[in-house]
Parts: structure tokens; sequence; C-alpha cells
């Protein structure tokens, strides 16, 4: 913090909450001046000058206690730069249009000409300069990151990072910094160590900045555990201020912090994949729990040996903006998704699919315009299936009992019932069951649960059924 005192860092993390006032107050001064020009409301102009002063001076408070919050460094340089100087013209707009506005009737026609197009030019620094705190706080992309694709196209934003969980279909072949820790990492510590927002001088977005390491250098030391930095932060009580994420945000799981600490101790191997180093028993507990058996023999539909899909089908179904990917090198397996902002993947394009059945693992058709779901029975491959904020019900779930590959079934968003759930009880694979804003309710997923050995059933942040030991035990 370059020897600035700690109280004038105390003082300017007050900016953010002081920050909206200015932003609340001249925006409602601005549309009581715009209505006072009508004469049915010319009665608000009275108090426009009222509300104006106090925008000014709540401008200038911000101004002043964010400038004692750039000292505490780690934010974007350039965004910083342009943040803090529309603030200035902010509050000197606001306080010269105040000046213009309480001027007697009979000052200068060209100033009281000059206070509407100044006062407007004031709302536009407001704008720019929110936006550019935005930037600050959530990164560059936070205003459009989850716009429509061509309006998120227009701005250069990149896709939203999502919290969900890693895939990955072989756990052996899998390279351990690539696939597992910093996917991990980014998903809890990005939006604190980005491009835009580098606390403690540390980026985490990309491999090389991950490696650089902060401004006490490396974050973490191959065989070292104590001298970690990334390990002994994310292990101290969330309560403690160097806990990382801080108190409040999304925190890594203790079995994510098994799987880092498990990687330290390896030697923090960069490019080795989880076949090369050597996995301890309790470890392998959490990687199959979490991708599937690392055993060869029981790693179900993946150990299949299926043909190559027809390039026509695959052709056939880019034409209805489908994409087809393999799920991994060297296999023919697929994963098949629809682009969102394309034209709906209705019920006749279904019939696309047939023609790929044996390839077929991984299918997403969440948002799709489907009401008919019958051809999903001829998928018998099929081991990843989302069907969230569709239009699927209850007896289209009849067409999923013969999927005996089925492990990850995502219902979020659906209208799925109770009554629903009750073509699942035969699906001997399915371990994870997404059910969050559906019309399932607690007593009908424990139902399922005792049904089905392992499976995990998620009805929202803080509701996870699973099925009692007893069940496990008899599998």
């Amino acid at each position: 913090m370059n020897g600035t005192p700690d109280f004038v860092i105390f003082l300017g993390r007050f900016h953010p909450l002081i920050v909206h006032l200015p932003i609340g107050i001249l925006i409602l001064a601005f549309v009581m001046e715009l209505l006072s020009r009508k004469e049915k409301y010319s009665s608000i102009g009275e108090a426009t000058s009222f509300v104006l002063f106090w925008g000014a001076i709540s401008a200038w408070g911000a101004v002043i206690l964010g400038l004692m919050l750039s000292q505490s460094g780690g934010y974007n340089e350039g965004t910083l730069f342009w943040h803090k100087w529309l603030g200035i013209f902010l509050a000197i707009g606001a306080s010269a249009a105040w000046w213009i506005k309480k001027s007697p009737a009979d000052a200068s026609s060209l100033m009281k000409k000059a206070y509407l197009p100044l006062f407007s030019l004031s709302m536009v620094f407001l704008l720019l300069g929110g936006h550019n705190g935005g930037s600050l706080t959530h990164g560059s992309d936070y205003l459009v990151q989850y716009a429509p694709g061509p309006i998120r196209s227009l701005a250069g934003a990149s896709k939203p990072v999502e919290d969900k969980p890693i895939v990955i279909a072989d756990i052996n072949k899998a390279r351990v910094f690539d696939e597992l820790i910093h996917p991990m990492v980014k998903q809890r510590c990005q939006s604190c160590h980005n491009e835009d927002k580098t606390k403690g001088g540390l980026r985490i977005d990309t491999r090389e900045k991950f490696l650089e390491g902060g401004d006490e250098g490396p974050i973490f030391v191959a065989n070292d555990l104590k001298e970690s930095a990334l390990y002994h932060r994310i292990t101290l009580p969330e309560d403690h201020d160097d806990h990382m994420p801080p108190e409040g945000k999304r925190q890594l799981t203790d079995d994510q912090i098994a799987i880092i600490g498990w990687w330290i101790g390896q030697g923090a191997p960069m490019d080795q994949t989880v076949a090369e180093i050597e996995v301890p028993e309790d470890i392998r507990e959490i990687l199959e729990k979490q991708f599937g058996p690392m055993d060869e023999a029981a790693q179900g539909v993946f150990a299949l040996q299926v043909p190559a899909a027809d390039p026509s089908a695959i052709q056939s179904l880019a034409g209805r903006n489908g994409r087809a990917l393999p799920i991994a090198q060297e296999q023919n397996l697929l994963q098949i998704s629809f682009a969102k902002d394309s034209t709906p993947f209705a019920n006749g394009d279904m019939k696309l699919l047939s023609s790929l059945s044996e390839q077929i693992t991984w299918l997403d058709l969440r948002n799709t315009s489907i009401s008919d779901f019958s051809d999903l029975a001829q998928l018998t491959h099929l081991s990843r299936l989302h069907l969230e904020q569709s239009a699927v019900q209850d007896g289209d779930l009849a067409s999923l009992s013969g999927l005996q590959h089925l492990e990850y079934l995502n219902l979020y968003g659906t209208d799925i019932t109770d009554d629903g759930l009750k073509h699942l009880e035969n699906l001997p694979s399915l371990k994870t069951l997404y059910l969050w804003q559906s019309k399932v309710s607690k007593e009908g997923a424990e139902a399922l649960a005792q049904k089905i050995p392992g499976l995990e059933i998620n009805l929202g942040w803080d509701q996870t059924i699973k099925a009692k030991p007893e069940v496990q035990a008899s599998i």
C-alpha cells in the first residue's frame, strides 16, 4: 500500500457504501428537473436545487473516499484512472449545475442556458464512471457478460465463468493442474484476482499469472504445504482476515482443499496426468466421487468402444446450430449442445439425434423448444442430460427409464413433480440429480434417494439429499 496509513485505507473502504448516494440523489434531481419543465409538475422545480445540492455534496464525499481507497492498490490502473477522473468531473459538474440553478433569475442568460446541458453531461459522467466502478469490482465484462450473444459479441465480452461442476471424461487422463487445480481455484477466486482487479498483486485467470504469484511471490511451494500461501489461506478459519476466499464469498469445499493439498504435496506437477502421480486412498475416494471410477473396468459407458459418428449426421446437426464434440481425445463418444441464441431446436429436429444414438453420451437440451422427448429412449449410451428450463413434463421422464448409463440429470427450473420421479427409480447409474426450482417436494426427493444407492439430489443452495449409508452399503 506504499506506506499509506491504515486509517486512510479504513476510511476509503466506506467508498462502496457512500458512492451509491450521489448516484441515487443526482438521478432523482435530474428526473425532477425534466418533470418540472412540464406545467403540470412545475412546482417540483423549487425542490430540485435542494436535491442537487446534496447530490453534489455526496459526490465529493465519494470522490474523497475513493481516492483514499485507491491507495490500497490491486486495481487495473487504466480503469482506475477513468473511474477517478469521471467521478471528479461528475462532482464538479453537479456542483456547477447547482450553482447555476440557485442563481438569481436575472443572472446571465448564457449561464442559464448552459444549466441543462451541463447537468445532462454530468449524468453521462455518472453512467460512465459507474460502469468503470463496476468493472473495477467485478471485471470489465460485468455489465454485458450475461447479455444476449450478439450484444456480448459486439461489446467484446467473454462468456460468463460458470460455477458448475468440473466435468472430466476420464479422470486418469486428466492433467492435474490444467483440468483440476486451475479450474476449481478460478471458480472461487477469479473475481478478486483478474486482469481488472489484482488484490495482493495476484492474478489467477491464466496459467502464467497463477505461476507468477503476487506481491509476496509465488502462492505455492512444491512439496511444502506450510510455506504455500495458497494452501495456508484457504485452510484458515473463514472469519480470519487472511482467509481466502473472503467471508461471504463462495468457499472451496473440503474435497477441493484436499485435492489442492495433494497436488502441492506431490510436487505441484504442472503437466502430469492423475495416472502419472501417486494417488492416496483418501484422494482416490474424492476423485471417484466427483469424476467417476478410476478403475478402467468400472468406467461404464466410457469404457465402451463405439464406431465413429457419421459425418453427414454431424453436418445435419450443425445446420440446426448443434455442436458435436468428442468428450475426450481418442474417443468416439460425443457431447451435443445447441447455441442458446440460435433458431430454437424443436421437436422435428430430435430425429437428427437418432443417427448418432451410439455416440451421444452428453446431451444439452436446456432452453430448447422441445415438447416431445420420446426420442431420448434411443440414446442408450447417454450418461449426462441437461433439461433445465425446458418444457419437460412428468410423463416425458418415462423415456429415460431404460437409460442404464445415465449418471447426471439436470431438471432445474422445470415443472417436474414427485410423480415424474417415479420414472427414475430404475436408473442404476444415476448419481446426480438437480431439481432446484422444480415442483418436486423434499419428501419426494428423499423417497427417490432411498431407491437409488449413491444418488445425490440437489434442491437448492442449501438442500442436498443423499442416499442413506445403509442403502449405499447394500450395493
